[in-house]
């Protein structure tokens, strides 16, 4: 009946859907009758931390408005104070129905509860008694402040005997008090006071009966304006100490408490809903686990013949496509089957046609070393010949042709030699050795100064990495050699003159960015695709064999490295070449992933 793997995933997937759907109903029956009991508990205690900050804002709005208010200290009524009184009577009322709620659900709160209601209190009769002595310390006409300016209103009587400068100072250290509230000016408004009455007691041109009257006077302010500073001082209005510090510190305190109040009853309301749910998901376990037990014995008859047949996959890739992992070949229509079957003939015919390529590649490096080796050295001893007869010919015309012919024997060896290059690049087994670029570049260029019109050229090399190179010194000197080589040779006499400039530096932590560029006769655009394959040659003014750059794009691929050109004729070249900093060995698979990531990197021509 299910013969693919998406018609047996279907049918799990269905079985377990219905034993879920019939498990979530039950518990989410239950589940919405008990939520809103719990709700409420943390319901209440957010109404009442609400509460509470909204009577802080209304407590400060009195502090900041009412008590410069003289309508509030004549008719000693404030409607701050009324909403305060009805907030309190909230917070009590919400408190009281938390602790219920909590006995009912078991929250065990009582405690925390019961201590917050005893420094609520605390709170209200802190604000009651501020309120009460805001009243009589008064304000303008009112209270302690008002019989103080009506005092000093009296002293301004006395001005011949007193002073008006004396009054003035004494109005301005009352001031000053009560401005930024500093103990130095009652101290010099007390000093004043008492050198006052010491000048009243030498003067004997005022009268005993109106010394006393003055004297009197003096007293009564000197008093009222040294309660009010005690009332000041008590307060704390200006300060932020006495009353309102209290009231401050006891506030937030009911802040943090009630704050921590709202936490735990949240935490403690998902505990008791994950405690419901717990229950009930007991009571599906049952159906949850017929479900559970029939998806497993599907799905692990599904999984085991994937599973086998990966581990087959990964075993063949990692052999580099060459190692038979030998899978049974049957006619079963199972999905699984089929793909097993496919997998094991594509594998054989990938095993074949591997095998075929490497005898392939085999006679191919047999015929280039043949060619580089066993046919060289005739072809020098022709060349050799060649060299005699035309020394001795005396004919002008035989002279021109052994010369053409002397000329074709030295392309055909140059040729044989940069093939014998091939073999020993496709060949050559790399061992990494640290490579100091600048020493083996300098060393390149040296060999090279010797080719025609080296010395018109400007060269200049600029090497920032950080990392040290590891790599094969012969494959990197190669890749330069016929980079530098190509430079030279196709260098342009158009202008001034002539560079050929090496930039090296660091692309990420793992790869080194090379650029050769120069400003030599270019390649036109149409042949960017073609100029790394063997014997191509984009520009035939120039003698050369078409192998320089297929055995740099060799090189580059042995290193696992990328290689890409940019060129406009009559302007110049730049190849771009991208080497791992530290070579290791891969096989296909990790080749593949290592050329993805290159990929990201550039558009560069990848192995």
């Amino acid at each position: 009946m299910f013969t693919t793997i998406r018609s047996k995933l279907l049918a799990i997937f269905l079985l377990f859907v219905l034993i879920t759907v019939i498990t979530s109903v039950i518990i989410f029956n239950y589940f919405e009758k008990n939520k809103d009991s719990l709700s409420n508990i943390t319901q209440n205690a957010e109404s009442a931390h609400v509460l509470l900050l909204k009577d802080i804002k209304v407590t400060h709005e009195f502090f900041e408005n009412e008590t410069i208010n003289p309508v509030f200290f004549e008719s000693r009524k404030s409607n701050l104070i009324n909403a305060h009184n009805r907030i309190c009577n909230n917070i009590e009322q919400a408190l009281s129905d938390l602790n219920t709620l909590q006995k009912v659900n078991n929250f065990g709160l009582n405690d925390s509860i019961i201590d917050l209601k005893i420094v609520f209190s605390k709170y209200e009769v802190l604000t009651a008694e501020m309120f009460r002595q805001i009243l009589i310390r008064g304000f303008k006409d009112y209270g302690i402040e008002g019989n103080m300016r009506n005092f000093a209103h009296d002293l301004e009587n006395y001005q011949a005997e007193i002073g008006l400068v004396n009054i003035l100072q004494l109005r301005r250290h009352e001031k000053d008090f009560i401005i930024r509230q500093e103990e130095p000016y009652i101290a010099k408004h007390n000093k004043l006071i008492s050198n006052i009455k010491d000048d009243l007691a030498i003067k004997n041109d005022i009268s005993s009966d109106k010394k006393s009257k003055i004297i009197k006077t003096l007293n009564s302010y000197s008093n009222e304006f040294n309660n009010l500073t005690v009332y000041e001082k008590r307060l704390g209005l200006k300060s932020g100490l006495g009353l309102k510090k209290q009231i401050d510190d006891i506030s937030n305190k009911i802040e943090i408490s009630l704050a921590a109040l709202v936490e735990f009853s949240a935490q403690k309301e998902k505990l008791a809903l994950a405690h419901i749910k717990l229950v009930f998901l007991a009571i599906g376990f049952v159906f949850i686990l017929i479900g559970v037990f029939s998806a497993l014995t599907i799905s692990k008859k599904v999984s085991r013949s994937i599973t086998h047949l990966k581990q087959k996959i990964d075993e063949f890739v990692k052999s580099d496509f060459t190692a038979r992992t030998i899978l049974p070949i049957n006619n079963s229509s199972y999905e699984i089957d089929v793909l097993a079957t496919n997998f094991s003939i594509m594998e054989q015919h990938i095993v074949n046609q591997m095998t075929s390529l490497k005898l392939s590649n085999k006679d191919l490096e047999m015929l280039f070393y043949a060619t580089s080796h066993d046919i060289r050295n005739p072809l020098i001893a022709v060349k050799e010949l060649t060299n005699v007869a035309l020394t001795k010919a005396s004919d002008p015309e035989m002279k021109g042709y052994l010369s053409q012919i002397n000329q074709s024997w030295e392309k055909l060896i140059a040729t044989t030699d940069e093939l014998g290059i091939i073999t020993n690049v496709r060949s050559e087994e790399i061992k990494p050795e640290s490579i100091n670029l600048d020493e083996l570049i300098r060393s390149v260029y040296s060999e090279l100064r010797s080719l025609k019109d080296a010395d018109n050229i400007i060269f200049s090399l600029e090497i920032k990495t950080k990392n040290q190179f590891f790599s094969s010194p012969a494959l990197v000197k190669a890749i330069f050699r016929n980079l530098m080589e190509n430079s030279i040779k196709y260098a342009t006499k158009r202008s001034s003159f002539s560079f050929l400039k090496i930039s090296v530096v660091d692309q990420n932590d793992d790869m080194l960015r090379i650029e050769v560029s120069d400003n030599g006769i270019g390649i036109n655009k149409q042949y960017h695709d073609r100029v790394f394959d063997m014997f191509f040659r984009a520009n035939n003014l120039i003698n050369g064999t078409g192998l320089g750059l297929y055995i740099v794009k060799c090189s580059v691929e042995k290193l696992h490295g990328a290689i890409g050109i940019e060129s406009d004729e009559s302007v110049g070249t730049t190849f771009t070449v991208l080497l791992p900093t530290n070579y290791k060995k891969k096989n296909i698979k990790e080749r593949i992933l290592h050329n993805r990531e290159i990929s990201e990197l550039t558009n560069l021509t990848l192995n």
